[in-house]
């Protein structure tokens, strides 16, 4: 009979540790228990940091610096931007530039920029007077693009565009934009081409747009179409004039096909 080999089992001694076993302790320490805890301990920092970031008066806005204003003070954008005690992290530039522009018609952009911590700057663009729109005894001033800008006293040297109908306009109303384009453009071709220069426009719906010359002379242009055309026309009248009689002094040049005039 074949004798069967007898098992042998090896023990660790009491107190001691196989090389094998202290290895994968270290390995699990170094790989697994301290990045563990510094994952927290770093998650934990962060939460703490945003905490004190929310509620740090540092980062709420001190100081509102405005730049590009001529004829608004500062306390008017400042007031109208309301930045002062917001935190500088949470406001939204874009929506503080609308609300700005809503508030103050007088402007025709507005950026905001912030400044960590607490500091803000806000760059505007002001409308320029181009005219002014009277409406029976009340005067308004207008830009370029037609924006009432202003209710008050008119810079000297304006264009004055007369408004025949009544009622009333408020900051911020934008009047006819075609009939100022149309002023525009006239104040640039008529001393050019006629040796005019336009002293008054007179504007009524529908009849459209009037310019009257510093020569006396008024021609009524209806809207921007055909513009160069309708000069032309005029031109020619007015080069025919001396010959006319009864001189012509008002052109209706609505209808580019039939124009006529009267004295």
């Amino acid at each position: 009979m074949k004798k069967r080999k007898s098992m042998q089992l090896e023990y660790e001694p009491k107190g001691q540790m196989s090389a094998a076993r202290l290895t994968r302790s270290v390995s699990y320490l170094w790989h697994g228990f301290w990045p563990k805890m510094l994952k927290l301990s770093l998650g934990g920092l962060l939460i703490a940091l945003v905490i004190w970031t929310v509620r740090s008066p540092l980062f709420r806005v001190a100081d509102v610096q405005v730049q590009g204003n001529q004829r608004l003070s500062p306390e008017e954008v400042e007031g109208a931007a309301q930045l002062l005690g917001r935190h500088i992290l949470t406001l939204s530039p874009g929506r503080t530039s609308s609300a700005i522009l809503e508030a103050l018609p007088q402007l025709k952009g507005a950026d905001v920029h912030r400044r960590i911590p607490n500091r803000v700057l806000v760059s505007v663009q002001e409308r320029q007077p181009w005219a002014v729109w009277r409406m029976g005894e009340l005067t308004y001033v207008i830009d370029a693009e037609g924006v009432v800008m202003d209710d008050g006293t008119a810079p000297p040297g304006l264009p004055v565009i007369m408004d025949t109908r009544r009622g009333q306009l408020k900051l911020g109303d934008k009047v006819d934009a075609g009939a100022v384009a149309v002023a525009r453009q006239l104040g640039d071709i008529l001393p050019r081409e006629l040796g005019a220069k336009p002293i008054r426009f007179e504007y009524s719906d529908p009849g459209g747009l009037v310019v009257v010359t510093d020569k006396g002379w008024q021609a009524r242009f209806g809207d921007g179409e055909d513009l160069d055309f309708k000069v032309a026309v005029w031109k020619a009248v007015v080069a025919k004039a001396p010959g006319l009689n009864p001189k012509p002094r008002h052109v209706d040049l609505r209808f580019t096909t039939r124009p006529f005039y009267r004295p």
